[in-house]
């Protein structure tokens, strides 16, 4: 390949990233003004999408467990609604997957939207632009990969514990009921040894 040829890819690569910088400023003002996505705020950086889906997926697995804890104390409750309508208060497994999927989705928007846009430094040339675009995109791609991962992991050891802590309440109310039954036991107990040791005159009919 010729010089020549080298430079006219070259400029052409400088006039294609341009363009980008360009098309996606102009088309990113516009979608993140006119969206409620929590990831899609204008200006947003990559670092504080990201840590905001984790505080956002974290808090809903946090209300989750509290409801799971009040147990049948609480307000909330296990059962699988009939549709995808999931109340609040409702935290079996289901509705937190339906919950932080809505999440996942979110966020998977966002990052998306992210790739698109290009920071350009004043004091970055633009091979060093592109290069960080090219690293920004991979870091993107590859936290979405684990995010999922993660909201798998997270979701199976939940419903474990959902289960796990269910048995837990019912041996709480088997303690309950056997302490119960042995303080019975205990007062029974207590009156049978006031009684004589022996039956007195048996035979007779009359209360002595």
């Amino acid at each position: 390949m010729s010089m020549k040829q080298k430079l006219t890819i070259k400029l052409g690569f400088v006039a294609a990233l341009a363009i980008l910088v360009f098309m996606s400023g102009v088309w990113m003002s516009g979608t993140f003004a006119a969206t409620s996505n929590p990831y899609e705020k204008e200006g947003a950086k990559y670092e504080e999408v990201r840590d905001l889906y984790h505080k956002r997926v974290n808090d809903v697995f946090n209300k989750k467990l509290a409801l799971m804890k009040q147990g049948d104390k609480g307000s909330g409750t296990a059962e699988i609604p009939k549709g995808d309508n999931c109340s609040e208060n409702n935290y079996s497994t289901f509705c937190l997957a339906l919950a932080t999927a809505k999440e996942y989705e979110n966020y998977i928007i966002g990052l998306d939207k992210l790739k698109l846009v290009v920071d350009v430094p004043e004091d970055r040339s633009i091979a060093g632009t592109s290069m960080g675009v090219i690293g920004k995109r991979a870091e993107i791609e590859n936290e979405k990969v684990r995010a999922k991962k993660t909201l798998d992991v997270a979701l199976a050891t939940y419903n474990e514990l959902a289960g796990l802590y269910q048995q837990h309440l019912e041996y709480e109310k088997m303690i309950k009921n056997l302490t119960k039954y042995n303080k019975k036991v205990t007062e029974f107990r207590k009156e049978v040894e006031e009684l004589p040791p022996k039956f007195i005159d048996a035979t007779t009919a009359e209360c002595t």
